[in-house]
């Protein structure tokens, strides 16, 4: 269950003409949020004899196949009650951003305009989070304790049948019936409570999960906007500096693998230098030349940087899976350069083919490793697939697009309103793989995908409908139960459309649909033959109405 707040207040923002020439703007905003979550699980299984167990499946259709002989799923006398908890987690967040900007403009002057500005951003999060495991611990050196089904009968309940199995209707459990925790159950905590010996149902917050994050920032820039001639040659664009300081600091317990727990209070700070130019050449009236260069820096999420750890799911074989953060995170840091050529062929159509490069230091990837643990809440459990975040070596992101886009505007009115759009993207990318001496592509890079886009626009009338088509790509570098193999998403695509009218300069409506085909999404553990999961996406569907002053 989620409890969401959003408090904003925001200035709107100000402009003042100092003189005919210079110009000064400003804005400042403030935001309160705050979130609760309560979450609560019940896991049962069966450990009835295996032996002459066969399970064959086949993952060469767009469902896998399953077939279990050799062992019963629906003898209820065979399966335990594995784990009960409950968890609950509170984080609030406070923002404030402003800036002052000013622009002096020079007639008759190759440079165009002169602008300065500073910017002020802070940003501070509170996370607050507790368990509450609802078995009695069992003595260290001794098995877990489990109750067997009989004790609570009545919290089992059978599924006979796959509810709308990939949108095909209700289908048999491919491999017969089989008996889970009734959601309603899951939630009944003081019933479990009851049935399980356990005296405090309600979850405290632990102070060994609570801590604070605040992020400062401080940035001055400077830009030139250039209009001029170079052999002939008109080119305009701009080129700038921004240089940027990041104070971060981190309160709160720092829990390791081992148990231990020490107080956490650091700081990290550090300060960027970040040119940038984007320069654009009017070979002819038609045929433009774009070149563009730039350093960049991205920040950790305040989530990757959290000093805790948080328990997932306890596997049947006596694992842990734990999410963990990573205090001593660094920045993403890296140096891209693009080019491209353009063709006006029209006065609404355009094709484009463009180049870039970008050299990436200190990218940030997930990691699995499996260590030893020693939790005071899993006194019988000693190891653990622990996913955290690192800094990685350096990668490298390169390749091409080409796309096009125009309004069929030879065809007679209301037709001259219809448009099309299309686009295909190469991406090589490289990156250190969790295996020694290999590599793999960036998270979330596809080698290849493309765009269609149909449109029409006339007399406020909007009609859009897209299709997008993306290759393999790497949805995390590992993953529990991976073995260290990248986790793969095989190739994804979707539809979407929008219908909209704007009635008057004040009331606009659209009503927007996506993924229209019930896109499949499907992963596997670094090659197909090793498949993971499979999940449809809902249709999603929704109304928009805007007001504006």
């Amino acid at each position: 269950m989620t409890a969401p707040s959003t408090r904003a207040v925001a200035c709107p923002i100000s402009a003042w003409n100092a003189t005919d020439f210079f110009k000064l703007s400003t804005d400042i905003a403030y935001t309160k949020a705050k979130r609760v979550d309560n979450s609560s699980g019940t896991r049962a299984g069966n450990n009835g004899n295996t032996t002459g167990t066969r399970l064959d499946f086949d993952t060469s259709g767009d469902q896998v196949s399953l077939a279990l002989s050799g062992f019963d799923f629906g003898d209820v006398s065979k399966y335990r009650y594995l784990e009960s908890s409950a968890s609950r987690e509170q984080a609030t967040t406070d923002g404030f951003a402003g800036r002052l900007d000013g622009e002096y403009e020079i007639p008759n002057f190759f440079v165009k305009s002169i602008s300065i500005g500073g910017r002020y951003t802070t940003r501070d999060v509170e996370r607050m989070q507790g368990t509450r495991n609802h078995f009695p611990v069992a003595p260290a050196g001794s098995p877990a304790i489990t109750f067997p089904a009989t004790i609570f009968p009545q919290g089992l309940g059978p599924i006979a049948n796959a509810d709308d199995f990939f949108r095909t209707g209700n289908v048999p459990n491919p491999i017969g019936v089989v008996y889970a925790v009734p959601t309603a159950i899951q939630r009944n905590q003081a019933l479990l409570c009851q049935v399980f010996g356990d005296t405090v149902c309600t979850v405290s917050y632990a102070p060994a999960n609570t801590y604070s994050q605040k992020e400062d920032t401080y940035a001055v820039y400077g830009q030139i906007n250039l209009d001029l001639d170079v052999l002939g040659v008109p080119v305009d664009g701009n080129i700038g500096a921004r240089y940027l300081r990041t104070s971060l600091s981190t309160v709160g317990v720092i829990q390791r693998p081992n148990g231990s727990t020490s107080p956490i209070d650091q700081d990290a700070s550090y300060n960027n230098f970040l040119p940038s130019a984007n320069l654009r050449f009017k070979v002819t009236p038609d045929l433009f030349l774009r070149l563009a260069a730039a350093k960049q820096l991205t920040r950790p999420q305040f989530t990757n940087l959290s000093p805790t750890l948080n328990i997932s799911s306890l596997a049947a074989n006596q694992i842990l899976s734990i999410n963990a953060g990573n205090p001593d995170l660094k920045p993403l840091r890296s140096t891209s350069y693009d080019a491209s050529l353009e063709y006006y062929y029209s006065r609404s159509g355009y094709v484009y083919l463009s180049g870039f490069l970008k050299k990436v230091n200190g990218f940030i990837q997930n990691t699995v490793t499996r260590e030893t643990v020693s939790l005071p809440d899993f006194p019988t459990v000693t190891q653990a697939d622990i996913n955290r975040p690192q800094n990685g070596d350096n990668g490298t992101i390169k390749g091409f697009e080409v796309g096009t886009q125009t309004f069929l505007d030879f065809l007679p009115t209301p037709l001259d309103g219809f448009g099309i759009q299309a686009n295909y993207t190469f991406v090589d990318s490289k990156a250190p793989s969790p295996i020694a001496g290999q590599s793999v592509p960036l998270q979330g890079l596809s080698k290849n995908s493309y765009n269609l886009v149909g449109f029409y626009e006339k007399g406020g009338l909007r009609l859009r409908a897209a299709y997008t088509w993306r290759d393999d790509y790497v949805e995390t570098t590992t993953g529990p139960g991976s073995g260290s193999l990248p986790i793969y998403v095989k190739p994804f695509d979707q539809l979407d459309a929008s219908i909209g009218y704007s009635i008057n300069d004040h009331f606009d409506i659209s009503f927007d649909a996506s993924n229209i085909l019930n896109a499949l999404n499907q992963t596997y553990f670094g090659e197909k033959i090793r498949p993971r999961f499979n999940n449809i996406y809902d249709r999603r569907f929704g109304l928009v109405v805007r007001i504006k002053s």
